[in-house]
């Protein structure tokens, strides 16, 4: 079946990108300052038992009871302040430990000349909280036993680092926890981990303050009786560290000539900003809540004039010298003052808490969760909790109560990072709660200015008994309900979006008993409070939503079979500790994109043009650096309704592994398509993604692209990267979608074995994402057929499994999907799709996805080919869209003509060699062969670009971008192809003759390549200034007149200079009857303009008018409309009804914008414009009234509207509507808006 065209002929479609010496940065420029950090919250409901000893086991009894047991093993590895893997001396006058060497033995690290094994003295003396410290901030930075300032001061110079234990209680607290006498003995090894001699029987260490004391027992003979003698021996616990001349600790970093230990606040101090609330340390039972400690901040950076809720304000400082490491005593003096105290900030409050007064006891934990979302509600301090307080409850830090706003930009991702331990106390005085308390509870004091949620309603859905008992004492599960109510409701209404929290919970499992998942407050406040809502119900229902678990196991064996949420850790052990932490930052970072980036900023999304309408709607997440694919239905009335989410349907089904995912490659070395997966006996694919030599991961590498998700586990050996999800980005690859079967090409058909499954196929949906594969899905239920990754990627993808990776794009480039007749000699119809690497790379590859939808599915023998610079060096960057064509090659021995079907494309940027255009013949006989010139593939040169005149300043290495092919006669059979180019040159190839060699650009009376127009921003005088890039493909339709016309707009964003460059573009409509436009003037075209913006009472939106003048061609050869500074068209015009509709963005300078303001323009075609008719929906009443004029009650003329990205023009139940990626939709029932996105190629053989 042949389509035809009717009327105005749309003859092309694309997206586009720029060229040589062109910057194209990894990062999408068009997020500019998008990347924005989160809100790091820690809430700390830290008692004495988490400052109590670090290394403890609790075995069972012969009774069957848990009991406390603490014996040193030799080859276990102890981590702490001290090195594990250094030995000590100790320095008596200055009063800490320093290394001094190696340990001689790795395995049980022993150490010779009587020195002190670093791994001893960790089991010693180090306690949880230290562990907890030196991973967050490298560890307290102090020397000295006085309690002052003095003591931090000392102990952070700009030469010495030295760290100071926590204080232990001389008689009680965290003393009774490992740290009393007679807890902690060694009887062997004693001369080679201490400087004690062989003759000792018996080492015991006990703790008071910041030192410990050593009881070193022998035996001595007094006639014939044995006589046990002792000796006690002082020290601080206090360590140097970051000493180069033994070696540094992995945590040390260089500040000049000096280094300084870091945590994860230092690592993330410039792109998280953090604060923290904790308990006023009254031992009282009946003290609710809890109190600011320290604002929200970015600890790297000073931030002044922070306004607070009384009106004042305050100055916040940066917590470190920049220059030197060391830490600022009062980073916030005015916070510090405001309480009376000398201390302040985030990193010196977990650092110093309980220096003075020593540890909380009792937590009301769910209080505490609860006064930290007030903070982020702007809710205001509740005064009961801090009323009555004293100095001793300070503990020397600020209680901030006049609160700020910790909400900067309304984009920000949020998050509580919360660490306590589940026997919790007097949690229940919390809005809606009914729980009946008793014992020390002295009554219920709820919050009275606080009706937005009822706490047991909230806890109902999370369990079963919201009023159950899961603490200690009068502890129900709220503290659940309130993360679940702060992840799925919006918190601030006063600021634009939707704004949520999300919590991440460690369990310190205090006397190491873990509760069951249904009895764990914290577990179930994790799984509800950290959930990520893909299917956007509100509920944690589907597992890939809260669980990296497989079905049926669990990361934690205590929550097995159910799974152990994503946010959930636990830390009851110093490194189950450090792999929380850590893995609560891999959260954060993996959850923190700034928002959800609508991608492809190109006219809108793939639309399914069966009746069943449907936007096939694709996304990106800055900084955890994601994607999606979601598909909406769209109903009579414009509404969209979410069908399913590509990226949660991956996730689900590689929950339980990737061992069965269709993942295909080519294998260069035997030009072959083949499966991207290892293979035992092949050293391939493993061996392409090592990063050198010496590295041994290539396999595990395979294994993470591939979807495994072992290696991002805390812990793991290696350690990959945490991913959010396995859907990489989808920034500038529109979804293709592939209907079943769709037009049968005219000419062939398909094969009578193909004809009955081809015909019952799958509807699929293609779309390239930046984790390196082409997907293509199940377009009815979102499921992943098959994904291709290029080998031309292999070396970029490298990284992407790297902790450290930020985005590199990869399968980044456009798509398009035809039924073409491919075979000789009898020609059989096949469905092929060719994607490009796009900014990722310099390739394009060829797909017969003819049985993918169908029973037989997608193999490696239907991988047709790849094309890369490695095959043609002029391959450049692949930026530009490329077209499926049908082309004439030659004629028969019957003289009839003979036709092959190819893809045309530009040869993108920075090949070096300038412009050309690329003609990749689908039917190349020999994949086992080279590419050769000639028979598999044509290049029509164009050459570099030199100046036009003095000033003139051209990109130095040309490259051609979106082209358009053209079937001028109508026969099915492309004529010509129009291309622009980096530099603004728009070119006319003429592929009319039957003979390829003949093909060619057209050229001027010298026989040099001339282009058919170059595009220019003008001078005030009318001289010509700077080149406007052409990066998208021409939209070609006829000219009434004669000849056709070629509409497009200017414009390029690769790179963040491009952003920032506000050179004016345009929008252009030219005329080409035949004669070249070569540099003539935009003064040969009618100069339309931006009039200004629509007023008025009813008008809802930002509209702007234009000028309605009519070109005359009999003078002139089009029109052209100039774009305000910084407005930019990156992708081709749609033909709507008459009317050219393009979409253009402005860089914005609002941080929350991704890529800039978009605005949807739509001008006469043949004129530019604006069209009398309105348009647009300017009363937000939903539709169009379409009489002319601008009377009250009706809608009013204009020709551009901004709007909040991509447009779809399609066709409803009520009539035609154009949607945006907000979802709503302007009706217009008796226009017609019709948007093309699968387009069968013309083609009549003869």
């Amino acid at each position: 079946m042949q389509s035809r065209a009717v009327g105005l002929a749309i003859l092309a479609l694309a997206v586009a990108s720029q060229a040589a010496e062109q910057k194209v940065d990894e990062i999408p420029p068009g997020l500019g300052a998008s990347s924005v950090g989160p809100n790091v919250l820690f809430a700390l409901s830290i008692e004495f038992p988490t400052a109590g000893e670090a290394y403890t086991e609790r075995v069972l009894d012969s009774k069957g009871n848990k009991t406390s047991q603490r014996l040193f093993t030799l080859t276990q590895k102890y981590i702490g302040y001290f090195d594990p893997d250094k030995c000590y001396d100790y320095h008596a006058s200055a009063g800490y430990f320093y290394p001094v060497a190696k340990v001689n033995d790795a395995t049980n690290r022993t150490c010779a000349g009587s020195k002190w094994s670093g791994n001893l003295l960790n089991w010693a003396t180090m306690s949880a909280l230290d562990i907890f410290r030196q991973t967050l901030t490298g560890g307290n930075r102090a020397l000295g036993s006085s309690g002052s300032g003095g003591d931090y001061t000392a102990g952070d110079t700009a030469t010495l680092t030295v760290l100071r234990r926590a204080r232990v209680h001389p008689s009680g607290q965290n003393r009774n926890y490992g740290f009393a006498p007679g807890t902690r003995e060694i009887s062997s090894q004693i001369a080679s981990l201490t400087p004690f001699s062989s003759a000792s029987t018996k080492l015991s260490f006990a703790s008071s303050g910041w030192s410990f004391t050593v009881t070193r027992s022998w035996e001595e003979k007094s006639g014939k009786t044995t006589v046990t003698k002792t000796e006690d021996f002082s020290y601080n616990a206090m360590v140097k560290v970051c000493d180069p001349l033994v070696g540094l600790e992995p945590n040390c970093k260089q500040y000049g000539s000096v280094y300084k230990p870091e945590g994860l606040i230092q690592k993330n101090g410039s792109r998280m900003r953090f604060g923290v609330f904790s308990y006023l340390n009254d031992p009282d039972y009946n003290r609710d809540g809890g109190v600011l400690r320290a604002r929200m901040k970015l600890t790297a950076e000073a931030r002044s004039g922070v306004a607070t809720g009384s009106g004042g304000s305050v100055d916040l400082g940066a917590e470190w010298n920049a220059a030197t490491g060391q830490f600022v005593l009062n980073p916030d003096p005015a916070d510090a003052s405001a309480s009376g105290v000398g201390n302040s900030g985030v990193i010196n409050y977990i650092n110093k808490f309980g220096d003075a007064n020593f540890y909380k006891t009792y937590d009301p934990a769910a209080e505490l969760y609860y006064a930290s979302l007030r903070y982020f509600r702007k809710k205001s301090h509740w005064a009961p909790y801090s009323a009555g307080m004293t100095d001793t409850m300070k503990d020397s830090f600020p209680v901030i109560t006049d609160w700020d706003d910790p909400i900067v930009l309304s984009c920000q991702k949020n998050f509580v990072i919360y660490l306590g331990d589940t026997n919790t106390h007097g949690d229940i005085d919390l809005p809606g709660s009914t729980f009946a308390y008793g014992g020390s509870q002295s009554g219920r004091r709820v919050p009275n200015d606080d009706n937005a949620f009822d706490v047991v309603e909230q806890t109902g859905k999370v369990t079963a008994n919201p009023n159950a008992q899961m603490g200690s004492t009068n502890s129900p599960p709220y503290l659940a309900g309130l993360a679940y109510w702060g992840n799925t409701n919006d918190l601030r209404g006063d600021l634009p979006g939707k704004q949520t929290v999300s919590a991440f919970m460690i369990d310190t499992v205090e006397n190491d008993n873990p509760k069951t998942a249904t009895g764990n407050t914290f577990y179930l406040a994790a799984k509800w409070g950290g959930f990520v809502d893909i299917n956007q119900n509100g509920l944690p229902d589907l597992r890939a939503e809260w669980t990296r678990d497989p079905d049926g196991s669990s990361t934690i064996a205590a929550y097995s079979p159910a799974g152990t949420p994503s946010a959930f850790a636990q830390a009851n052990k110093p490194q189950a500790m450090v792999d929380s932490l850590n893995s609560a930052f891999n959260q954060v970072s993996a959850l923190s994109g700034s928002v959800s980036a609508v991608a492809g900023a190109v006219n809108g999304f793939a639309i399914r043009p069966d009746g069943a309408t449907r936007i096939f709607r694709p996304s990106f997440t800055p900084s955890s650096w994601s994607g999606d694919v979601k598909a909406y239905a769209v109903g009579a009335d414009g509404v969209q309704t979410l069908v399913w989410s590509a990226a949660a349907r991956l996730n689900s089904a590689l929950a339980g592994g990737a061992a069965n995912r269709k993942v295909f490659s080519w294998r260069p070395d035997t030009r072959s398509g083949a499966l991207f997966k290892n293979v035992a006996g092949s050293t391939w694919p493993a061996s392409a993604l090592q990063l050198d030599a010496a590295d041994s991961h290539g396999a595990a590498r395979v294994d993470y692209i591939r979807g495994e998700r072992s290696q991002e586990a805390p812990g793991a050996s290696p350690a990959f990267r945490l991913r959010s999800s396995l859907f990489g980005t989808v920034v500038n690859s529109a979804p293709v979608y592939i209907p079943a079967p769709g037009f049968t090409p005219a000419g062939c058909s398909f094969s009578a074995s193909d004809a009955a499954a081809v015909a019952s196929r799958k509807p699929m949906l293609a779309v390239g994402a930046n984790d390196g594969m082409l997907h293509v899905l199940d377009a009815d239920s979102g499921d992943e057929l098959f994904a291709y990754l290029p080998s031309s990627l292999f070396g970029k993808l490298k990284s992407y499994s790297s902790p450290a990776y930020t985005h590199n794009f990869l399968v980044d480039g456009p798509l398009q999907s035809a039924n073409i007749c491919l075979g000789s000699p009898v020609k059989t119809a096949r469905t092929v799709l060719v994607g490009s690497t796009g900014a990722g790379g310099r390739g394009l590859f060829a797909l017969d996805v003819t049985h993918a939808g169908t029973s037989s599915g997608f193999g490696s023998g239907d991988v047709l080919w790849e094309f890369s610079s490695a095959d043609d060096a002029r391959m450049g960057v692949a930026v530009g869209a490329h077209k499926l064509v049908k082309l004439r090659d030659g004629i028969d021995t019957e003289g009839r003509p003979r036709y092959r079907y190819a893809v045309v494309v530009g040869n993108g940027l920075n090949s070096g060699y300038g412009a050309s255009l690329f003609i990749l013949y689908l039917d190349r006989a020999n994949n086992a062969a080279a590419w050769t010139l000639g028979s598999d593939y044509r290049r029509i040169d164009v050459g570099q670009v030199t100046p036009a005149f003095s000033g003139d300043d051209p990109v130095a290495q040309n490259g051609l971008l979106g082209s358009a092919p053209v079937d001028e006669d109508r026969d099915g059979v492309t004529d010509f192809v129009y291309a622009g180019d980096i530099n603004g040159n728009l070119w006319k190839f003429d592929l009319r003759s039957n003979n390829p060699a003949a093909w060619d650009v057209t050229r001027g009376a010298g026989g040099q390549a001339q282009p058919l127009f170059t595009a220019w921003s003008l001078n005030d005088d009318g001289t010509r200034a700077k080149r406007q890039p052409i990066v998208a493909a021409p939209l070609v339709l006829r000219h009434p007149a004669g000849g056709l016309m070629v509409v497009f707009g200017t414009g390029k964003l690769f790179s963040s200079e491009d952003r920032e460059d506000t050179a004016p573009q345009a929008m252009y409509g030219l005329r080409d009857n035949g004669t070249p436009l070569g540099h003539t003037s935009n003064t040969t075209l009618l100069r339309q303009s931006i009039l200004g913006t629509l007023n008025g009472g009813d008008v809802k939106g930002s509209f702007q008018t234009s000028s309605a003048d009519r070109v005359d061609y009999g003078t002139q050869h089009g029109w052209y409309l100039p774009l305000p500074g910084g407005e930019r068209v990156l992708g081709s015009a749609n033909l709507i009804e008459g009317r050219a509709q393009f979409l253009s963005t402005a860089t914005s300078g609002n941080s929350c914008s991704v890529g800039g303001d978009s605005w949807l323009t739509e001008l006469s075609v043949f004129h530019g414009a604006q069209i009398v008719t309105p348009i647009f929906d300017t009363n937000g009443d939903g539709m169009l009234s379409l009489k002319p004029g601008n009377g009250a009650g009706q809608d009013k003329s204009a020709s551009r509207r901004k709007v909040d990205g991509p447009v779809n023009n399609l066709e409803t139940g009520k009539g035609k509507a154009r949607c945006g990626s907000d979802g709503k939709c302007d009706l217009a029932p008796n226009a017609r808006a019709l948007r093309v996105s699968w387009r069968e190629i013309l083609n009549d053989e003869k």
